[in-house]
């Protein structure tokens, strides 16, 4: 690190001492009155500027970078070709010709061929960095996120800004080297001080560093942008995890038919990492809106004024005027843009809920009904859109208007009312800034409509983070009902679990309605005294349904809002050993059997079959021809319920957790299976030492094995006793299991010949090739509509007829140029009017075309939507 340190400031010093003599004896050759200072020194001069040239430039240039890796302690083992390419490399990405040349000699270039990831791009690295700037949880300010984004990216966002503020300096030179040029010619050498090949050379030298500074710009920004993608994606999954169950922010609920309010928080987290990451990407340039416009603006009205005189403050003066009528538009771009992120946000989340039920949907031939829901909501989605986009063109034609005006109005006071004369040194350097005012006006608009649009997203996510219920392990608000003494849980054993005079609810909010209990009601779970569970034995938790067992489960995990009741009351939940959680409704993930049972854990192949035979699952297995490599599907939709729920319990089981809450996973089996996994696993040696709180109706076979019994009834403790298990040489006598009849170890084995690999999900199928005749008949079809046609025919027109116009425009300039040529007077109001009527055609073109596009966007996407709706 420090060798690179050292290097760049060689570089840096030999860099400034090349300016030196660049200004010393360089920069005179140009001009028409200096000579180079040091010219005594003859032809060694030459030689310690070519010297030097090569020294400053060409090698620190040319020479590979050195991976210096993020974590010294993992560095990469293959640092990505960016990290070691030269500054010529990188300015022309020749490091990425090995990828894109292997690309070209192939159909389809696998993930596995392209570069590895470097290591600062890494989730890894750049939470380690920046999470505790924007994590509530890791120490960041709780504010809105914008700022604190501001705060991690703070020195990319300072690189841009003097990347941006420089582009704005270089492109003043283009319309000052016409000026001076045109002058040149005009009046010969009799003021000028710069030779006309300088001006020449600075005509060439402004796009290229132009380019060069916007490439540089442009690499800083993506980089930028893919890292704060990542950041925010890594965020709200995290976060997602604090969140209660049952507890979600008001903001995030839609209105359904009737009025109710109803949850959609799963569509407002699927919203914020995928259209809201986009708007926010979007707004990656608006940052010209501090630095690289305001910069020019000033810089511009400085040379007009130079060149036009009092004249050019008329045009300032009008677009200051007429400034307030696209930020009026951009005022209901915002709202249309807030309205229509609501939609979507509920659009996404319909679906899911129609893709979880969707086979009770089809089973009770409900398509119909959800069809017309989700087209319903999709139509509102895209008339929000729609009316957006025009909004938008419309601010476009009044911002490409405006410069325009403020053109037209500058020259005509120049030459009606100051009665000066236009030359060709005027008109045509004060032309290059007024078409530059026209572009980079509308680029205000643009940039402060996506602002606007980021805004919003960014409140979304700030309201996300900060107004979501999290659990009260992670919630430090001042009104969060925590453990009254804190000393106390220092004392307390961290292996018992206690309640005493403590009550729970599904929400803090003390105006609950109930909304979001799961019967939307108002629930209230109250242990009015001393409740405790014992350690390495069986405690079991019966009552009627609905009354609370599962709550209490849920308070034990902190799913459940604490509430203080008093001095006495306190709640201390499990904590160290781990704990495992086996819900009511059985939760599978789309992976195999094996998958799904070591959740991530170690593999230990003899605690596996222990697992597997205790669970009763050795039959299942033997019955799926790819035995525990079987994918379950999504939801285990393979699975049968009672082969979810043993499935569930084995994953419990398997895990190295000290305490276990088993909810009701006797439900789902059979009275046989039941008794299997009562004998085999409650009272085998998988749980010896382990503290097991079941929930369960099925009373009276687990009760021989449990010490505790807890009654619950209408949200409280009816009854808590003790009780005493059965020996475990009398337990199979009681259970009355028949070894001849209800071993599943000795059914018969319905195992397949031949074994397949139980895969469900085949590979991701990959269009090779170009784009397919039947996709373009698609799109054009649905956006085409009744008239296809005639639409594309219209659109194709309109767009060549916008072009060609605007080859006339180009044209007419160098017609112009030459009448100054030709012997006598140009009239200059003449051609000048023609040339700002030949820009408002090329406007009300353009913004015909878009209009258009527009109608036809979207009704192509209403078209298609419906069809895969369908």
């Amino acid at each position: 690190r420090w060798r690179a340190i050292l290097t760049r400031h060689l570089n840096v010093v030999l860099l400034v001492v090349w300016i030196m003599y660049g200004y010393r004896d360089l920069f005179p050759l140009a001009t028409l009155t200096k000579a180079p200072l040091d010219l005594c020194k003859g032809w060694a001069l030459w030689s310690e500027i070519v010297i030097l040239s090569i020294v400053a430039i060409l090698i620190p240039v040319l020479t590979p970078q050195e991976y210096i890796p993020v974590d010294f302690k993992h560095p990469m083992p293959k640092p990505n070709p960016e990290q070691t390419a030269s500054i010529f490399s990188l300015a022309m990405f020749f490091f990425l010709d090995p990828v894109v040349f292997k690309a070209y000699g192939v159909s389809h270039l696998p993930y596995e061929h392209l570069p590895p990831l470097a290591d600062v791009d890494s989730i890894k690295n750049i939470k380690t960095a920046q999470f505790r700037h924007v994590d509530p949880f890791s120490g960041a300010t709780p504010r809105n996120i914008f700022l604190n984004l501001l705060r991690a990216f703070r020195y990319e966002i300072i690189v841009l800004w003097l990347l941006a503020s420089s582009t704005a300096v270089i492109l003043l030179g283009e319309p000052a080297a016409v000026n001076r040029l045109l002058r040149y010619v005009e009046q010969g050498e009799g003021d000028a001080m710069m030779r006309a090949w300088f001006w020449i050379m600075i005509l060439f030298l402004v796009p290229f560093v132009d380019s060069l500074l916007m490439e540089w710009y442009l690499c800083i920004s993506l980089q930028t942008v893919v890292r704060l993608e990542a950041l925010l994606t890594q965020l709200v999954f995290e976060h997602a995890l604090h969140i209660r169950v049952k507890g979600e922010p008001p903001s995030s609920s839609i209105e359904t038919d009737k009025g109710h309010r109803k949850s959609n928080l799963v569509g407002k987290i699927t919203n914020l990492v995928t259209t809201n990451l986009s708007v926010i990407s979007d707004a990656r340039n608006c940052i010209a809106l501090v630095s690289e416009i305001p910069i020019l603006f000033a810089l511009y009205a400085v040379f007009l004024y130079t060149i036009l005189g009092l004249s050019a403050f008329v045009g300032i003066g009008l677009t200051i005027a007429l400034a307030p009528v696209p930020v009026y538009i951009s005022g209901i771009i915002q709202k249309y843009q807030a309205l229509r992120m609501k939609k979507t946000d509920s659009r996404v989340h319909l679906i899911t809920d129609v893709m979880n039920i969707l086979r009770m949907v089809k089973l009770f031939g409900w398509q119909k009904r959800m069809l017309w829901k989700i087209s319903e909501a999709r139509g509102e989605e895209l008339c929000l859109l729609k009316k957006q986009q025009y909004a938008t063109l419309t601010g476009t034609v009044l911002n490409f208007s405006i410069p325009i005006v403020a053109m037209a109005a500058t020259y005509a006071t120049y030459t009606l009312i100051m009665k000066q004369g236009l030359s060709s040194s005027i008109v045509f350097s004060s032309l290059i800034i007024f078409e530059n005012l026209q572009r980079y006006t509308n680029a205000i608009f643009m940039y402060w409509t996506r602002a606007l649009a980021a805004k919003v997203s960014l409140d979304q996510f700030t309201d996300f983070l900060q107004n979501t219920e999290v659990l009260d392990d992670f919630d430090e608000s001042p009104s969060s009902t925590r453990i009254l003494d804190v000393g106390n849980i220092a004392r307390h054993p961290s292996d018992e679990i206690e309640f005493c005079h403590a009550s729970f609810s599904w929400s803090k909010d003390k105006d609950n309605d109930g909304s979001n209990t799961p019967l939307s009601r108002r629930f209230i779970l109250k242990i009015d005294d001393k409740l405790f569970f014992k350690k390495s034995c069986l405690n079991l938790i019966t009552g009627p349904t609905g009354l609370g067992k599962t709550s209490l489960l849920l308070a034990l995990l902190g799913e459940m809002s604490f509430i203080c009741s008093g001095p006495d009351s306190c709640f201390y939940p499990p904590r160290d050993g781990g704990v495992a959680y086996a819900a009511q409704e059985s939760w599978v993930q789309n992976e195999t059997i094996k998958s799904n049972i070591l959740f991530a854990s170690e593999y230990n192949e003899a605690r596996y079959k222990e697992v597997i035979y205790a669970c009763g699952l050795e039959r299942d297995l033997e019955l799926l021809e790819a035995g525990d490599d079987t994918e379950v599907g999504e939801k285990g939709l393979t699975l049968s319920g009672g082969q979810k729920a043993r499935l569930t319990l084995a994953r419990a089981v398997y895990s190295s957790a000290s305490i276990l809450l088993l909810d009701d996973v006797l439900a789902a089996l059979d009275v046989h299976t039941s008794k299997w996994v009562v004998e085999k696993c409650q009272a085998g040696n998988l749980l010896n030492d382990r503290m097991v709180i079941i929930v369960t109706h099925n009373v009276r076979l687990v009760e021989p094995l449990v010490s505790v019994v807890i009654s619950m009834k209408d949200g409280q403790v009816h009854d808590f006793h003790s009780s005493s298990p059965v020996p475990t040489k009398n337990l199979h006598q009681t259970l009355h299991i028949s070894p001849d009849k209800d071993d599943l170890t000795n059914n018969p084995t319905l195992k397949g010949e031949q074994k397949s690999d139980g895969k469900l999900v085949v590979p991701e199928e990959i269009k090779e090739g170009h784009i397919s005749g039947d996709s373009i008949k698609l799109y054009t079809l649905a956006a085409g509509g009744q008239h296809a046609i005639l639409y594309f025919t219209v659109l194709l027109v309109m767009m060549l007829v916008t072009q060609l116009t605007g080859v006339v425009q180009t044209w007419f300039l160098g017609y112009w140029s030459s009448q100054y040529e030709l012997p006598g007077k140009v009239h200059v109001v003449f051609y000048l009017s023609i040339y700002v009527t030949l820009l408002f055609v090329i406007i009300l073109l353009n913004g015909g075309t878009t209009a258009i596009y527009i109608a036809g966007a979207i009704r192509g996407s209403r078209r298609i939507h419906e069809n895969l709706a369908e």
